[in-house]
């Protein structure tokens, strides 16, 4: 069921891509898109960090992630550090912390 609704997600922001046409927005529409895909960010980052968690690997989970060991370790560590923090777990699952802030809370 999770691979289905990710997948769904995926496609759904591929094509919001290849519509997306940046010239002639006005400043108010820059914003509200912007704040949309940030909040897709957010949300996408719950899944990212807590799957690193259980992938345990950071070289991994840089691999997969295109990011840097260093960066990859970091997103492990708030995973585990999730375990103990129930709100902040949640905060990050419901889009209402990005996972740089909650690195900087755990």
């Amino acid at each position: 069921m999770e691979r289905a609704l990710v997948n769904d997600a995926i496609e759904a922001l591929e094509e919001a891509n290849r519509r997306l046409l940046v010239d002639g927005l006005t400043p108010s529409e820059v914003n509200e898109l912007l704040t949309r895909y940030a909040r897709a960010e957010k949300l996408a980052a719950y899944g990212r960090t807590v799957l690193a968690g259980r992938a345990h690997d950071a070289r991994t989970v840089a691999r997969v992630t295109g990011t840097s060991v260093g960066r990859a370790r970091r997103t492990v560590d708030t995973a585990k550090t999730l375990k103990d923090t129930p709100g902040l777990a949640e905060a990050l699952r419901c889009g209402d912390v990005s996972s740089d802030q909650a690195e900087v809370i755990a």
